[in-house]
């Protein structure tokens, strides 16, 4: 339920420009975008979002630490009664990455909530293969989990000990061998305009259409064009 009196999260004048509604599927270029709720909408997102036999190499993800923090996101997001938990968050998430077999996952994860996500990665079938202690915000300590579907894809030769999430992004869209990149919690678009500077496809998820508007005006100024393509099927 959208709560109108709500205006201190607006992030800007973009949504207005572009407007973007929830559960609507654009593509801008090469890139696809939706704005969802991947705890409610999993199952659309799994049939809709993607095409059949669509391929996506890696995904990037920097999702809420704890529930706090998430029902904080649904507030931001004009979320009046809207209230959940990180654990439906975090399977949620896992399982869609892992029914779409994204080969290479990255992961950003606070320290108190990290064996809970390792542990649903795992018992869904994911490998961890690294666990790197990286910073937020060059402040806050925080961990990068790199999870893969196969072990033949185990190898990572990618130090991010010490890194930033800033930098953290590119390091990996770079170093690994991709052509194409999720993000299911997106927000202004670090991991998406990341993958277009590097000439890689970008598909987007985002729970509050006013910040993957940022996003939207990045990708209309790189001169990309949109192309409202249908909405999720509930």
């Amino acid at each position: 339920m959208e709560n109108p009196h709500l205006n201190k999260w607006m992030y800007g004048h973009f949504w207005e420009e572009h407007p973007i509604l929830e559960r609507e599927i654009w593509e801008i270029g090469n890139n696809r975008l939706c704005v969802a709720d991947i705890i409610k909408d999993k199952e659309a997102i799994i049939k809709n979002f993607f095409i059949r036999n669509e391929h996506i190499d890696l995904s990037y993800i920097d999702p809420p630490w704890n529930s706090s923090n998430l029902n904080a996101f649904y507030t931001k997001a004009g979320k009046k009664e809207t209230r959940d938990e990180i654990k439906n968050l975090l399977i949620a998430m896992i399982e869609i990455l892992i029914w779409r077999h994204i080969p290479i996952n990255y992961i950003e994860m606070g320290k108190q909530k990290l064996e809970l996500l390792t542990k649903i990665i795992e018992e869904r079938g994911g490998i961890v293969t690294n666990i790197w202690e990286v910073t937020y915000y060059r402040i806050n300590p925080s961990r990068l989990v790199r999870f893969v579907l196969d072990r033949g894809k185990s190898k990572c030769n990618i130090d991010f000990t010490g890194k930033d999430d800033d930098e953290t992004p590119i390091m990996a869209i770079a170093g690994e061998k991709c052509d194409s990149v999720l993000d299911l919690c997106t927000g202004r678009g670090l991991t998406g305009r990341t993958a277009h500077q590097l000439g890689k496809r970008f598909f987007g998820v985002e729970l509050n259409k006013r910040r993957l508007a940022v996003l939207i005006d990045y990708y209309i100024k790189a001169g990309l064009k949109i192309n409202k393509i249908g909405r999720l099927k509930i």
